[in-house]
């Protein structure tokens, strides 16, 4: 596997959009590889939930392919909040604040995910501290560009 482009896009304005989000543009392969040893694979067939909301999991998940949805209960009925694409990441809000998941996740085809839990990441950050913090900001950068995403879409102004 080539690390390097595992979060390439075709489009660099996607690069900056809450779907098409870099993560770690300036990662290498060898980077790429020594995070992916923290990481457990799973996998899951079209229409399996990998999350439920309400359950307590500090866990991030990367999407090495596949395609996900993000589905959250209103007024009694699912409504689709988000597409997760091959290279998104998701499940950072409980990964940092530790609440319980807010929303459901579920596999739109069979999909395969890089879960690193709390405990790996407590294990990277002394091994790999360097390689730890860069996750931290780059996920901060991730968080702050779906709430300004989710900002102007409420208000319909551009922030």
């Amino acid at each position: 596997m080539n690390f390097s482009s595992f979060f390439d896009y075709d489009d660099p304005a996607a690069a900056t959009s809450q779907s098409g989000f870099q993560l770690l543009p300036h990662w290498d392969d060898s980077a790429w590889a020594r995070f992916f040893s923290y990481t457990e694979t799973l996998r899951y067939a079209a229409g399996a939930e990998v999350i439920r909301p309400g359950e307590h999991n500090r866990s991030l998940y990367i999407v090495d392919s596949g395609q996900l949805e993000v589905l959250i209960s209103r007024q009694g009925r699912h409504q689709r909040l988000a597409l997760i694409e091959t290279g998104s990441v998701f499940g950072e809000q409980a990964f940092f604040d530790g609440r319980p998941r807010s929303a459901r996740v579920r596999a739109l085809s069979d999909c395969q995910l890089l879960r690193l839990g709390l405990e790996q990441f407590q294990i990277l950050s002394a091994k790999e501290g360097e390689l730890a913090r860069d996750l931290l900001f780059d996920l901060g950068r991730l968080l702050s560009q779906r709430l300004r995403d989710t900002t102007q879409l409420l208000t319909g102004k551009g922030v």
